[in-house]
């Protein structure tokens, strides 16, 4: 039984390392993507149309994942498409993080009046589905790759808002921001030099829990057809496409598919190891 604990323990640790792994070589891939890729992900050719992976009969070597409806290469679309998801997860985030950071520290900070107010206006956020609010406004002003970052931003801040205005609740009643106050140290000051680092650990670790979830949103878009512009690679496009050859054509979607997991896998047990090694009670343990 202890060597049975011992041997889940070890692999439970080298799973930050991997998610680590899987992250940085998304990264990679969204990098050198033009220098990468074997081929021009939007180069198509019908002779070569729904060609299996090179381990199934009719495969080749030169396109090893098969190739989709139009005879364009599935690994480097799924390559060129890891640009566009790094771009969404991580734009998105910067973006909503900024924004509901800020309101949730003036929120914390002043209190009464804007404080209600703020909140009332993310508990209205927190009752609309982030779909429905996504679906209707890209449709009013047209679906392209600033457009889906821009929708995340204004639809993923909430979070951030209700944590830090809670944090910064509970450092507002301290003594030190009660002097400052008193020394007529303007209140955007004390936010930035006292506020800020208090928060920054749990802005860190839900900003890392928040790319996966903003990779799925962006394929989601995609897949309804709401997201990048064809024919920009996008892994949830590619789900789109390959939905109705999945008996004849499994490999379409199902790369793709296998990258979300990945990806999103990965970010969440990320997060999870950020959240533990940034836990102030294991802080004080050690």
């Amino acid at each position: 039984m202890r060597s049975n604990s011992a041997r889940a323990g070890k692999v439970f640790k080298r799973l930050p390392l991997t998610a680590g792994m899987i992250i940085f070589m998304l990264l990679v891939l969204a990098v050198s993507a033009p220098y990468i890729a074997p081929h021009d992900p939007n180069l198509q050719d019908l002779s070569i149309a729904l060609k299996p992976p090179f381990w199934q009969q009719g495969g080749e070597s030169g396109y090893p994942l098969g190739t989709d409806s139009l005879g364009r290469d599935i690994l480097s679309r799924i390559i060129f498409g890891a640009r566009v998801s790094v771009i969404v997860g991580f734009g998105g985030m910067i973006l909503s993080g900024l924004i509901g950071t800020t309101l949730g520290l003036i929120a914390g900070y002043f209190g009464g009046k804007i404080d209600l107010l703020i909140m009332r206006f993310t508990d209205i956020m927190l009752s609309m589905p982030y779909i429905l609010i996504a679906i209707a406004i890209i449709g009013a002003i047209g679906p392209s790759l600033m457009n889906v970052i821009f929708v995340m931003a204004i639809t993923n801040w909430v979070s951030y808002t209700r944590i830090t205005r809670y944090e910064a609740m509970s450092l507002s009643k301290l003594e030190f921001v009660d002097m400052a106050k008193l020394s007529g140290i303007h209140p955007a000051k004390i936010i930035i030099n006292h506020f800020v680092p208090n928060v920054l650990n749990s802005v860190t670790v839900l900003g890392s829990l928040d790319v996966g979830k903003l990779i799925v949103f962006e394929a989601a878009l995609s897949f309804l057809g709401l997201g990048v512009k064809p024919p920009t690679a996008s892994w949830g496009a590619m789900l789109a496409d390959g939905r109705v050859y999945l008996t004849v054509a499994w490999w379409i979607a199902t790369f793709p598919g296998v990258a979300i997991v990945l990806t999103v896998l990965a970010g969440n047990l990320l997060g999870d190891w950020l959240r533990d090694e940034l836990d102030p009670r294991r802080q004080m343990k050690a």
